[in-house]
């Protein structure tokens, strides 16, 4: 019986000296990195709202850019809801992308009229905008705090002006 040697593995030691002497480099820039983009992140949620959005009295309301009042809404003629958000906050129609891999609804925001789930996005075709009081974006976390657990889309809620 013949045994026959292994065959020596080639290194390059230039390369592997490149990749030892990297690694402590990296690994010390990695956490500002992260604090950098932290820092970055909490900057933007402290962002004042524009000069061009009325600032919003009710202490309920989050921010200008997740509310649309009555006000807004009259400076424009707007035959349906819908079109109200998509001319005044068109980001609250963006899709959200994938939040759940076995949940088969859509990436958009679930709709609620007066505190009560009316369905999906269409729905607010077909509320006329002179019935609208104040239309509202309730993110993910509000929302499951507002209306209960399972909107990872989050909400727009509608407040009629009570029109029959």
């Amino acid at each position: 019986m013949i045994v026959e040697p292994a065959p020596p593995t080639v290194t390059n030691p230039t390369r592997e000296a490149l990749v030892r002497a990297r690694a402590p480099w990296v690994l010390a820039l990695l956490p500002l990195l992260l604090i950098g983009c932290a820092t970055r992140t909490a900057a933007a949620d402290r962002r004042p709202a524009s000069r061009d959005e009325p600032a919003e009295a009710d202490p309920d309301a989050r921010s200008s850019r997740d509310v649309i009042s009555e006000d807004e809404i009259d400076t424009v003629e707007f035959q349906s809801a819908y079109e109200v958000v998509e001319a005044l906050r068109p980001r609250w129609l963006m899709n959200r992308g994938i939040t759940s891999f076995i949940d088969p609804r859509p990436d958009f925001p679930e709709i609620f009229l007066d505190g009560t789930s009316v369905g999906e996005l269409d729905y607010l075709w077909t509320v006329s905008a002179i019935q609208v009081k104040e239309l509202r974006y309730w993110g993910p976390e509000k929302a499951g705090v507002r209306f209960g657990m399972g909107y990872p889309r989050g909400v727009i809620e509608i407040i009629s002006k009570g029109i029959p």
